[in-house]
């Protein structure tokens, strides 16, 4: 009966064990630098490595406009994880000293916990091109969103260039494609979300 309750213990117990910690990491200075971005940790040693590296660089380049002379602030949000990814939204603001308002920028990521490589959009949505994309749009097949969450009409006046490699896993099921200011709505809109079914 011991031997029993112990095993069962162990199985409730490995769940937890597989998931991912992320937690904050900071670089600020108390005047124009305010970034804090995901640190995460996984079971597999070489798996965290290649993550964090991944986002040190995205942190880097963001950082480095602060160098140029601009204020900075970062955040993000861990917006889901299973037995095989963590995804992760990391959103930036870059204000140009004597620049009105901030440009800010969204960066979706989807990891694996298991090989650290940064995954494709490819791997949970069938889509090809922009094209593609327009069209489930002007179907209806998938919606777009504001920053805000609003569901928004698509506006054909804003067509984009190419597929966007910003993207997370919204849920189990859901695949938010990521679209900065501008490229897919007017600008007031902020960053837009197409939101489809994940394959």
């Amino acid at each position: 009966m011991k031997k029993a309750i112990l095993a069962l213990l162990a199985a409730a117990a490995l769940p937890f064990a597989a998931q991912a910690q992320v937690v904050d990491a900071v670089q600020a200075d108390g005047f124009g630098l305010n970034l804090v971005y995901p640190a995460v940790h996984v079971e597999n040693a070489k798996a965290q490595e290649m993550i964090n590296k991944d986002i040190a660089a995205y942190v880097d380049g963001i950082r480095a406009k602060y160098d140029a002379q601009n204020d900075v602030s970062m955040s993000y949000a861990a917006k889901f994880e299973d037995a095989k990814y963590v995804s992760l939204v990391m959103s930036a603001s870059v204000m140009e000293r004597g620049a009105a308002n901030p440009e800010n920028f969204e960066h979706g990521v989807v990891y694996s916990k298991v090989t650290g490589k940064r995954m494709p959009l490819s791997a949970f949505v069938r889509v090809k091109n922009a094209n593609s994309l327009v069209k489930n749009l002007k179907k209806g097949a998938w919606k777009l969103y504001n920053q805000e969450g609003k569901a928004i009409a698509f506006n054909a006046d804003f067509v984009p260039e190419k597929l966007s490699d910003e993207f997370y896993l919204a849920d189990a099921k859901t695949v938010a494609v990521i679209y900065q200011q501008g490229d897919l709505a007017p600008y007031s809109e902020g960053a837009t979300r197409v939101i489809s079914k994940r394959r």
